[in-house]
């Protein structure tokens, strides 16, 4: 199965108890995530590595739908040459 390489971009959640004021909030983190889509639903879950013959995935990053700002799909390019 093929899966679609996009960046993924999306409002951080986050934890810190240093921040007591709404002042303080960094509401507007914008996160930045590279990889290939292996769920889209109420989850986007993005991984940085396919395996071969349907074996699974390294590496995945799962997003709330509701945090998805952007999704860009990515061309591919010619192949890099091996050294």
């Amino acid at each position: 199965m093929d899966h679609q390489l996009v960046e993924l971009v999306w409002s951080d959640s986050w934890h810190d108890e240093a921040e007591s004021t709404a002042s303080d909030w960094r509401s507007d983190y914008e996160v930045r995530t590279v990889g290939y889509i292996v769920r889209d639903g109420d989850v986007v879950s993005i991984a940085q590595e396919v395996f071969p013959d349907g074996e699974g995935f390294r590496s995945v990053t799962h997003v709330p739908r509701a945090l998805v700002r952007r999704v860009n799909a990515l061309e591919p390019r010619a192949p890099v040459p091996t050294v």
